[in-house]
């Protein structure tokens, strides 16, 4: 088990990541004893981890064997350049809140007795747009010469050009 208390912070350019508002992410943490994970993620920027910005990863790690959460970006996260936070603390730990157990607290900065607590910087973004998708009706598809088609487009995620080929024309 641990002894004693640490913090990390990771730099941007070392420990980053570019998450999409709206998007779902999986985290996985290992930790060398059995731990209570957690995360935040201030999606308002306001540098302060809040209680509705906290995902809790596990509360019971196995040793050496990785945990895992699904992290939910809120289609009004803030975008940008944001802090994450990631801590663990012993199981057994008692800390904070005079004296009693805060296994399932969510506040990012209690003190406790022994554990880890690291900082990281991620980035927050929109998805990027989705490539066009061609789809086309014709009013007729058999047809002789002379005649003609028309043709509709329904093509989706906003195409800006298009390029046609009709193999056997003249």
């Amino acid at each position: 088990s641990l002894s004693g208390t640490a913090y990390s912070v990771y730099p941007a350019s070392q420990y980053t990541a570019t998450l999409y508002r709206g998007g779902n992410y999986q985290i996985n943490v290992t930790t060398a004893a059995s731990n209570l994970i957690s995360c935040w993620i201030d999606y308002n920027q306001n540098n302060t981890f809040e209680a509705s910005e906290w995902t809790q990863i596990t509360t019971a790690s196995t040793a050496n064997l990785a945990s895992s959460a699904i992290i939910n970006i809120p289609a009004t996260a803030s975008l940008g350049t944001t802090r994450m936070r990631v801590r663990s603390r012993a199981l057994t730990n008692f800390g904070g809140g005079g004296g009693t157990n805060t296994i399932t607290g969510t506040d990012a900065c209690t003190s406790f007795q022994n554990g880890e607590t690291e900082d990281y910087t991620i980035t927050i973004d929109n998805p990027p747009p989705l490539p066009p998708v061609a789809n086309f009706t014709a009013n007729n598809l058999v047809i002789t010469q002379g005649q003609s088609v028309n043709f509709t487009d329904l093509s989706s995620n906003n195409p800006t050009s298009w390029h046609w080929t009709f193999s056997g024309s003249s």
